[in-house]
């Protein structure tokens, strides 16, 4: 969830600040929180029985959130134009306001997660737990994935061809590392998070000084990432928190925090904008603003019982 919120201010601020070491350290650091996503499904995923009824109910109830929380956001975003504007003028009701998610646009954007999840749910119906979670289905998809990679570094191949949404090979893979360390948990207890540093630096560094390919995920395939994401994995999994309350409520902020933080942080913009940030640290704190106000916020909704309804796939 921080990691989505770093990585989103990266995206949110590129309009009106100058480009900065810290700025691109954050970025870099913040680039395995969409791996992370897949890599948590396929850890919850790999001991469930995946059949048609849970996929229409899973499916179902993403479009339902979907199109509830779009509505909400919509009518934030008159509020603010009315404000502006002294009348409703350009947002809109219509169709692709609802479906622009599935392929990373719209008002909701960030959702295009939710479609990639729905062709996992599906793609399982079709190939077996047992092979999805194997070591022959991971290798074979880990080798396509770098494959992807080097492409992305000849011709830019995703950039041009492929949206987002539809980089299964990269899906599949995540959710496929994912299930395979929980079928071996018992061997990795020795990755903690003094592991976790010097593989970020690396990574950093990387990402950093290695090819400029225009975006995080672009870098999904490089073996360089996928430990990086193995690493911060399984760190957090043997990292053991004494007061269960506070996964608790991490795990109720998530849906909240990722269907309002899009529009909070255009509304930090506003403000921003208006504001010379262009210091080395500026973004830095900037992160630490956004992170805070965000989560907060979203803790605050999260305590209306209605609310609460909503925030449940």
């Amino acid at each position: 969830m921080i990691m989505v919120l770093l990585l989103h201010t990266g995206v949110s601020t590129t309009s009106y600040m100058i480009e900065s070491d810290t700025r691109n350290i954050i970025y870099a650091f913040s680039c395995i929180a969409v791996p992370l996503f897949f890599m948590v499904s396929g850890y919850l995923m790999s001991e469930r029985k995946i059949d048609k009824n849970y996929v229409i109910r899973k499916t179902t109830g993403i479009v339902k959130f979907v199109l509830i929380t779009t509505s909400i956001v919509i009518v934030c975003y008159n509020m603010v134009d009315y404000v502006d504007h002294g009348s409703f003028t350009s947002r809109s009701f219509g169709l692709s306001s609802y479906l622009g998610w599935i392929i990373q646009k719209g008002y909701m954007w960030q959702y295009w997660y939710f479609a990639s999840m729905i062709l996992v749910y599906v793609i399982s119906l079709f190939i077996p737990g047992r092979l999805i979670f194997s070591y022959r289905f991971l290798f074979c998809s880990i080798i396509l994935s770098f494959a992807i990679f080097c492409l992305n570094i000849l011709y830019s191949f995703e950039t041009h061809y492929l949206p987002q949404t539809f980089r299964i090979y990269y899906w599949l893979m995540y959710y496929s590392l994912g299930g395979v360390i929980h079928h071996n948990e018992m061997k990795i207890t020795r990755i903690n998070w003094l592991v976790v540093l010097p593989v970020s630096v690396v990574y950093i560094l990387f990402q950093y000084f290695g090819p400029d390919l225009g975006g995080n995920e672009y870098y999904f395939g490089s073996f360089l990432c996928m430990i990086y994401a193995v690493c911060v994995f399984c760190a957090c999994l043997n990292t053991h928190i004494v007061n269960g309350s506070v996964i608790r409520e991490c795990s109720m902020l998530f849906l909240p925090v990722y269907a309002f933080h899009v529009f909070i942080l255009m509304l930090f913009g506003r403000v921003e904008s208006t504001l010379n940030l262009n210091c080395e640290f500026g973004f830095l704190v900037l992160c630490m603003i956004h992170c805070f106000t965000i989560i907060s916020v979203c803790w605050l909704l999260m305590k209306n019982v209605y609310l609460r309804k909503i925030f449940v796939i």
